[in-house]
C-alpha cells in the first residue's frame, strides 16, 4: 500500500495524488443507491465496526474477523480509564484502533475531539494522514453519508483538521502529537479531546533509556490523562519490548501511580492452539518461530517481553545429540514434579515434570519435560510415561501444603498400573527465584545443562527460561533447578559416605531419611 512508503510529513506532498487515484478507484460504489439500501448498510455498520469495514473498507479486511477482534469492539468502547491493549504482531490492533475505530467514530458523531499519539510527529500524522484520505476520497463513503471533508482541505491538514458528516450535530477535531508535547492548547472551541489512541509509544531504542521511559510514563498519566474532558476514551495498543519498559511499567503500577488496564492477545492460547487458526495457523506460527528465533518469537507473538542481560541468555542453552543418549549410562536419573494450583481438578496452570540424566559434575541432560496445563491424574500418567521410559530411580514433588489431596489420586492409579512410583515428597523453604538463579544460572552459562533439539515440551521450557521472572510462567524452571538440587545433593552424599557415629541407634535414625 502507498501508505507504506511514507516514512514522514513531507512524504505527503509527494504521494498524495497517488494516495488519491489509489482510494478513488479502490472500490466500485454500491449497485443499489436507494434510500432504502443506504438506510440499511449505515445501520448495519453502526452496530458493528466489522461490519463498517466489510462495507466500506474490503480491502482492509480481506481475512475473516476472529473471534477476538469483536472484543476489542468492547474494549474500544471503555470510558473514563485508560485501557492497554497487547497483541501479536499481524493481530491487526492498529489498523483497528488507528484506523477502523475512529472512522466509525466520526461517522456516527460520538466525540468531538481526538488525539493520536506516538514517539515522535511523523507517525502520529501518517494515522490522520491515512484517515483523512479516505474520509475525502472513499466513493463508499460518499455515496451513503456524503462530503466529510471540506472540499479545500488537502494533505497539508493532515495532522490537525475537522470532520462532520452532513446534517450531524458533532463536528470531530482530529490531531495529532507526539509524547513529550505540551498539551497546553489542547482545545477545539470549548472542547477538551474526548478521544486518544496511542500506538508506536516506544522503539526498541528509546524502551532501553530508563529516562525515556519514566518521561513517557509522566507524559501519559501527568500531561495527557487530565488533558482529557470529563468524560474520555483512552486507548494503548503496544507490545512490550523489555521487562523495564514503558508497557511493562504501565502495566505494573507504581507505589504512586494504579496499572492499567491490560488485554493481552497472544497468537497462542495454549501450547497448540492458535488464537487466530484463519490467518496464523499452528503451522505459520512455528515456522516463525524457527525463522525469528525463540526468544523474538516469545516477544512478538507470545508477548512475553525480552529480559535484561542479567537473565538467561539464548547462547547458554545447547543442545545434544538425541543419538548420543542412546544406551547412555548415567551415574544417576531422576525427576521432580511441579504440582501447580492446589486444586485437584485444575488444569488451567501449567504442572511441570523434569527428568535429567546426571555425570559427575555435574553434567546434566533433560531426558524428558512434561510442561501443560492438564489434571492430576494427566500429570501422573505423564509421570508413568517417563518412569516407564527412563526408569528414574526416584521421582521428587514438591508437597508444600498439597500431599493430601494428591495422595488419592496416586493411589487410584497406582492400583491401575500395579505398582508404584518411586515417589519423594520435597518441602522448599528457599525463595523460588534466589534457587532457580543459584541452581541454574551457573550451569547453564557454562553449557553444563543440555536440551533435546526436538522436544516441544523442552522448546516451552527454553522459552520460560529466556523470559524468567518476566513472563507469565516459570513452573518448567522451577522444576528443573529443583531437580537439579536433588542431583547434587544426592551426588554430594555418595562421596561424603553414610553418616558416621559410636551409637548405633543414632546411626540408624540418621540413615533412616537417606
Amino acid at each position: 500500500m502507498i501508505f507504506d512508503k511514507i516514512k514522514s510529513v513531507k512524504d505527503y506532498a509527494q504521494y498524495w495524488p497517488q494516495i488519491e487515484a489509489s482510494i478513488s478507484r479502490r472500490d466500485k460504489p454500491f449497485k443499489d443507491d436507494s434510500p432504502k439500501a443506504m438506510g440499511a448498510r449505515k445501520k448495519s455498520a453502526d452496530n458493528s465496526i466489522w461490519k463498517m469495514a466489510e462495507l466500506y473498507f474490503p480491502d482492509y479486511v480481506r481475512d475473516e474477523a476472529a473471534g477476538f477482534h469483536s472484543r476489542w469492539e468492547a474494549i474500544s468502547r471503555t470510558w473514563d480509564e485508560p485501557v492497554l491493549v497487547e497483541a501479536f504482531r499481524g493481530a491487526g490492533k492498529s489498523t483497528f484502533f488507528t484506523f477502523l475505530d475512529p472512522i466509525h467514530t466520526i461517522l456516527f458523531g460520538r466525540v468531538h475531539y481526538m488525539l493520536f499519539c506516538s514517539y515522535n510527529e511523523d507517525k502520529s500524522t501518517n494515522f490522520t494522514g491515512r484517515i483523512l484520505a479516505e474520509l475525502k476520497y472513499n466513493r463508499r463513503i460518499a455515496a451513503d453519508f456524503g462530503q466529510i471533508i471540506g472540499k479545500s482541505i488537502d494533505y497539508k491538514a493532515i495532522g490537525h483538521f475537522e470532520a462532520q458528516v452532513p446534517k450531524s450535530a458533532i463536528k470531530t477535531t482530529v490531531q495529532a502529537v507526539s509524547i513529550g508535547q505540551d498539551p497546553r492548547g489542547w482545545v477545539a472551541g470549548s472542547r477538551r479531546p474526548d478521544y486518544a489512541r496511542l500506538d508506536d509509544i516506544q522503539s526498541r531504542k528509546l524502551a532501553r533509556n530508563r529516562k525515556n521511559v519514566e518521561n513517557t510514563l509522566q507524559w501519559i498519566t501527568l500531561d495527557l490523562i487530565p488533558a482529557m474532558a470529563s468524560r474520555y476514551n483512552l486507548v494503548i495498543s503496544a507490545t512490550a519490548v523489555n521487562n523495564r519498559d514503558a508497557v511493562t511499567e504501565l502495566k505494573k503500577g507504581s507505589t504512586t501511580r494504579a496499572p492499567v488496564h491490560a488485554h493481552r492477545f497472544p497468537a497462542l492460547i495454549a501450547k497448540d492452539v492458535p488464537l487466530w487458526p484463519a490467518v496464523f495457523p499452528l503451522s505459520r506460527l512455528n515456522k516463525l518461530r524457527e525463522t525469528i528465533g525463540s526468544k523474538e518469537f516469545s516477544q512478538e507473538y507470545l508477548l512475553n517481553p525480552i529480559g535484561n542481560n542479567d537473565g538467561v541468555q539464548e547462547s547458554w542453552l545447547v543442545d545434544y545429540n538425541p543419538a548420543e543418549i542412546t544406551g547412555k549410562e548415567y551415574q544417576l536419573i531422576l525427576s521432580f514434579t511441579d504440582l501447580g494450583s492446589r486444586k485437584t481438578t485444575e488444569k488451567h496452570d501449567y504442572k511441570a515434570t523434569i527428568c535429567i540424566g546426571v555425570n559427575p559434575g555435574p553434567e546434566i541432560d533433560i531426558l524428558a519435560a512434561r510442561i501443560r496445563r492438564e489434571t492430576p491424574r494427566q500429570l501422573i500418567v505423564g509421570m508413568y510415561l517417563i518412569y516407564n521410559t527412563f526408569a528414574p530411580s526416584a521421582m521428587y514433588w514438591e508437597d508444600n501444603g498439597q500431599q493430601d489431596l494428591m495422595l488419592d489420586v496416586w493411589e487410584a492409579e497406582a492400583e491401575k498400573y500395579g505398582y508404584q512410583l518411586p515417589l519423594r515428597p520435597v518441602h522448599n523453604t528457599v525463595n523460588k527465584q534466589l534457587r532457580i538463579e543459584q541452581t541454574l544460572f551457573p550451569l547453564l552459562e557454562n553449557h553444563k545443562i543440555r536440551f533435546h533439539p526436538h522436544d516441544p515440551d523442552q522448546r516451552l521450557l527454553k522459552e520460560q527460561l529466556l523470559d524468567l521472572f518476566d513472563g507469565p510462567h516459570d513452573d518448567g524452571p522451577d522444576s528443573l533447578s529443583c531437580a537439579v538440587r536433588q542431583a547434587i545433593d544426592r551426588l554430594r552424599r555418595r562421596r561424603q559416605g553414610p553418616p558416621k557415629s559410636t551409637i548405633r541407634r543414632e546411626s540408624y535414625t540418621l540413615l533412616r531419611r537417606y
